[in-house]
């Protein structure tokens, strides 16, 4: 436990010009160990987790002997290499459908029927609730404008502040976000920690960091542009205690509230996004946690259980969607995850650009986290079971294979319209239409369909779905390339704001 909230017994607070500027500035005793451990613990201690080392060998191998077999192919029989990767590309398709219908179908369900944690217990009194110490990370980079914001929605979170244990993850030489932290009344509850520059500069790696310095029995994350409903860290504490009172076998290490984005009617491109977590978080996400499958989490709002998130390794700092790829983690370790009602509000791209590098960004991270999960497939099977196996595959290469695949099926569509002698295979009508129709009953079922901009968003995606493709061709670039580089999303761009009101809940 720490001393007082600003100094704790491995670290101490930093001296000199910087303590000027801010008294809650902290620093450890010694930083190039927690460093250490911040870039190098999972790859050192679960080799086979971490996506460091890139593809093994034998993947090499394996695409290299792909590779050979399908350019013979293209020479020898052409046509039947294509209606091969037809039929490949179909069933592909169908089966992406059908898991997204069914679990659209099933959050739907676990929305009515009440099985979503809401974090109400009518048997225990506010009074006669014991509130254990929580922890909460928040890893900001060249945040000037968003910060302010932030500390105001921490500082509203419903919970006893001297449990409340903030940090604020700054990179070292940051000093816009620290002097506009300079000017913010920041509470004695709050540490911000300057992570050292290492070998490379990842939102996971300054969660690792900061994860050392954790004094809560559990963590949550949460991102720069993030307004909380106040209630919603109560909620975790309720469900995590109700649900280690249920006795499951498997332990529950993570839950996740669902992200609403603030500001879905001020472009089409924000409308598009809102949608899409509409359905995200309102249905599929849900629909995973009650069919008990893999989920890959979102990069905000996620609450641990800290000793079971220290026990898989923390997160991966050379993954750049290290959400998805801890959800993954933990369904190999036979940990389970749930869903809160209360949402975080963010800040959805305001520009087709910006939407462009988020993307890309997550698509490169979805390839990192399927060459981790196919590293070892026996083994993975064997951890997860066959089903939720597959189910993982399909989820992550689904997502990649059908982002590369839309603007050329759109393409070939439309030449097939235009010009005479072209044929759409009456196959591929069908699966269109299903995948039309799966749209817009999600749309439907996750009510996206009647917020604001939500119909235009519904009526508009057929042509939304084809800058996906713009987005996994950067993405493979940069995997190439750029492999661990991190292609930051800018915040504070938004007109619309969030009055602080609609956050609490009375």
């Amino acid at each position: 436990m720490a001393d007082d909230w600003g100094r704790a017994p491995d670290g101490r607070q930093r001296e000199g010009s910087a303590h000027q500027r801010h008294p809650n500035l902290f620093e450890p005793t010694t930083p190039d160990h927690h460093l250490f451990i911040a870039e190098r613990g999972l790859a050192d201690t679960k080799p086979d987790a971490s996506c460091s080392s890139g593809l093994t060998c034998a993947q090499i191998r394996l695409a290299r002997q792909a590779f050979t077999v399908l350019a013979l192919a293209a020479l020898i029989t052409p046509q039947l290499l294509f209606q091969f990767w037809a039929l490949l590309s179909w069933g592909i398709f169908a089966a992406v459908i059908a898991l997204r219908s069914v679990l659209a179908l099933v959050g739907a369900v676990a929305h009515t029927g009440g099985r979503l944690h809401d974090g109400l217990d009518a048997q225990s009194g506010l009074k006669r609730q014991i509130w254990p110490t929580y922890t909460v990370l928040a890893a900001i980079y060249r945040e000037p404008v968003a910060v302010k914001d932030l500390v105001a929605s921490l500082k509203g979170l419903d919970y006893p502040k001297r449990q409340l244990d903030v940090i604020l993850l700054l990179e070292e030489g940051d000093e816009a976000t620290l002097d506009a932290l300079q000017v913010i009344a920041v509470p004695s509850n709050f540490r911000i920690i300057c992570v050292p520059p290492g070998e490379i500069q990842t939102k996971p790696r300054a969660l690792n960091y900061g994860l050392q310095f954790a004094q809560g029995q559990y963590v949550c994350v949460y991102d720069a542009e993030d307004r909380i409903r106040s209630d919603q860290i109560k909620a975790a504490v309720r469900a995590f205690q109700r649900d280690r009172e249920s006795r499951f076998a498997q332990p529950l290490a993570c839950l996740q509230s669902p992200l609403v984005p603030h500001n879905g009617n001020e472009s089409w491109i924000s409308g598009q996004f809102a949608l899409e977590y509409s359905v995200q978080f309102g249905l599929i996400v849900p629909g995973l946690t009650l069919l008990d499958l893999p989920v890959p989490l979102g990069g905000t709002s996620n609450h641990f259980d800290r000793k079971l998130l220290e026990a898989v390794g923390g997160w991966d700092p050379y993954n750049v969607t290290e959400d998805a790829d801890i959800g993954f983690r933990l369904a190999q370790e036979g940990y389970r995850v749930k869903c809160i009602i209360p949402p975080t509000y963010e800040e959805a791209p305001v520009s087709i650009p910006a939407w462009v590098r988020q993307r890309s960004r997550w698509i490169k991270g979805f390839l990192q986290t399927l060459g981790v999960v196919l590293r070892n497939p026996q083994m993975s099977i064997e951890r997860m079971g066959g089903f939720r196996f597959g189910c993982s595959v399909l989820t992550l290469g689904g997502s990649v294979l059908s982002a590369l695949a839309y603007a050329p099926l759109t393409v070939f569509l439309f030449v097939s319209i235009v010009l005479p002698g072209l044929e759409v295979p009456e196959s591929a009508l069908w699966l269109m239409a299903a995948g039309v129709l799966s749209h817009l009953v999600a749309s439907f079922l996750s009510h996206g369909i009647w917020r604001p901009g939500g119909l235009v968003a519904t009526v508009t995606a057929p042509l939304y779905w084809p800058l996906h493709t713009w987005a996994a061709a950067r993405a493979i670039q940069s995997l190439i390339t750029q492999p661990f580089y991190w292609e930051k999303t800018e915040h504070g761009l938004s007109r619309d704001t969030l009055a602080p009101e609609f956050l609490k809940v009375v």
